[in-house]
């Protein structure tokens, strides 16, 4: 994690003021770094990519979509983990019609959503540019 956490939470925040309507529920948050035990990942991963926490709460019957917490460096999309998220996210949207898919939520708005800061967007287009995916 490289985000501070004031804007994890402020991202968090907009997602939950901005998103309701589009899963048409009430919306709860699977946290990674909350939900796994740091120390012991090997363990929490298990024995096949199916088997792991990341994949079971995105198949789960209650999950409506994926909130990616980005900022203007766009380091979740330089790590595998967070590209089999969106990855499994973009399969899952492919079969369930009613899946939301994926919001990408800075401290500012959702940027699929159109209310973040125009500045992000542009630093953040500017950061995906660079990436290569070989060092994910």
């Amino acid at each position: 994690w490289a985000t501070e956490f004031a804007d994890f939470v402020q991202s968090i925040s907009k997602h939950s003021e901005e998103v309701p309507s589009a899963v048409n529920s009430d919306i709860s948050y699977w946290i990674c770094t909350f939900s796994n035990n740091q120390w012991r990942i090997g363990e929490e991963l298990g024995g096949h990519i199916k088997d792991s926490s990341f994949y079971l709460a995105l198949q789960s019957e209650g999950c409506k979509g994926t909130a990616m917490v980005i900022d203007e460096t766009a380091l979740p999309l330089r790590r595998v983990w967070c590209l089999f998220e969106i990855m499994t996210t973009y399969e899952r949207s492919r079969v369930h019609s009613a899946f939301c898919g994926v919001f990408l939520c800075s401290h500012t708005g959702v940027l699929n959503k159109g209310s973040a800061s125009m500045d992000i967007a542009i630093k953040i287009a500017s950061a995906v540019i660079a990436i290569d995916l070989r060092n994910a």
